[in-house]
């Protein structure tokens, strides 16, 4: 009787997801457990569809912000462990899965602070005339009231 498990995937791939979440362990794990599972404790099929499933649950995101925010946490948090995070991301480099660039260890560039152009053009203050039903003559509207 088939298992229905994931068999039939590329060994390179198989490898690929054991690599992720063996780097990212205390997140898989602790997923695993939270959900009543033990990885450890499955027949290999099994564990490679959760962590499967725990790989493309973990691509999913709604803006490039929320990319670099998961990122920036994953990165800071697992130093506590002792441990470079490895699947940081970054727009200028790396390879793109599922709208998200992964690059390598140590590749992701540090925030730059220094601004492109630092001068602002100049814009002239808006005349204000207390007096006036609108104050801020056609910039805003006159106030409510």
């Amino acid at each position: 009787m088939a298992t229905r498990g994931v068999l039939w995937t590329p060994g390179s791939a198989a490898r690929g997801l054991l690599s992720w979440a063996i780097d990212l362990w205390p997140y898989v794990n602790g997923k695993a457990l939270f959900n009543g599972l033990r990885l450890q404790d499955m027949d290999a099929a099994e564990m490679l569809d959760i962590i499967h499933f725990m790989f493309e649950d973990d691509m999913r995101y709604s803006t490039a912000e929320e990319v670099q925010a998961q990122s920036k946490f994953r990165t800071n948090f697992y130093r506590l462990y002792g441990k470079e995070y490895k699947y940081g991301s970054d727009s200028s480099a790396g390879t793109t899965y599922g709208g998200r660039t992964y690059v390598p260890a140590g590749g992701v560039d540090e925030f730059d602070p220094s601004p492109v152009d630092a001068r602002k053009p100049y814009v002239a203050p808006t005349k204000f005339n207390p007096e006036s039903a609108n104050p801020f003559g056609s910039v805003l509207d006159a106030p409510l009231g």
